[in-house]
């Protein structure tokens, strides 16, 4: 595996495989069906000052749920 990440601090919030070992994020935080949208919004914000990071990811579970029930 190539390594692209050129000293750019990177985190994720519930997304896929970033609780694999071998994850490429400096910052993760796993799946937690109990943690609401907007508590994991606020928290994905936050890792910009607090962390200083250049790149947020996060997944929005509650719209790919919506597609189930159309």
């Amino acid at each position: 595996m190539i390594h692209l990440k050129k000293g750019l601090k990177t985190a994720s919030s519930f997304w896929i495989g970033s609780e694999v070992f071998d994850r490429e994020t400096d910052l993760f935080l796993n799946y937690a069906s109990n943690y609401k949208l907007d508590d994991r919004i606020n928290e994905v914000v936050g890792w910009f000052s607090k962390f200083n990071i250049d790149l947020g990811l996060l997944t929005i579970t509650d719209l790919s749920d919506t597609g189930n029930y159309l």
